[in-house]
């Protein structure tokens, strides 16, 4: 009886020891601060918004592509687009990420920020750096996400049949 328990504590020690084995772990690193992440659940893609930047990682957090988004010339006084002309207040800005969402159908990935009173931007997930779609010069039309930093934006992605109703 004591072989068997002995063997048995061995191997619970061997167990432990292997619990206790250092794992790599998988990180990753941005210059600046990270604001919003989404993931492909069909491909295990992450996106990830961060001030001046897009990232797309692969599941294990490898960079595959990156977009800068700003810095930009902007003020929060005067409606895109900036004409320096028109607007004489108008400095480099950081470009705050205030909504990120995925439109796995349309193969999109709509982000906005805090840049030009919050305009949002259609993204191609094959290459985020690819604009599908950005309007500037619709006025406050084109406004969604808010330009204050510190103030939350939500969105929601949602499609329609041909008949019009929601999917």
């Amino acid at each position: 009886m004591a072989l068997p328990l002995w063997a048995l504590t061995l191997l619970g020690l061997v167990g432990t020891g292997a619990g206790l084995r250092p794992r790599r772990l998988d990180v990753f690193r941005s210059d600046t601060e990270l604001n919003h992440l989404v993931v492909d659940e069909a491909s295990g893609v992450l996106y990830v918004g961060a001030v001046n930047a897009l990232y797309q990682l692969s599941a294990d957090l490898q960079l595959r592509q990156q977009a800068t988004t700003g810095p930009a010339l902007d003020n929060k006084k005067c409606t895109p687009p900036i004409e320096p002309s028109q607007c004489h207040e108008a400095v480099q800005t950081d470009n705050v990420n205030q909504l990120l969402l995925l439109d796995p159908p349309g193969k999109r990935l709509v982000e906005c920020g805090s840049l030009f009173k919050g305009i949002c931007a259609l993204r191609a997930l094959s290459n985020i750096s690819t604009r599908l779609f950005y309007e500037d010069g619709s006025g406050e039309k084109s406004f969604v996400a808010s330009n204050d930093e510190s103030v939350a934006t939500v969105g929601l992605v949602s499609a329609t049949s041909p008949s019009g109703e929601r999917g």
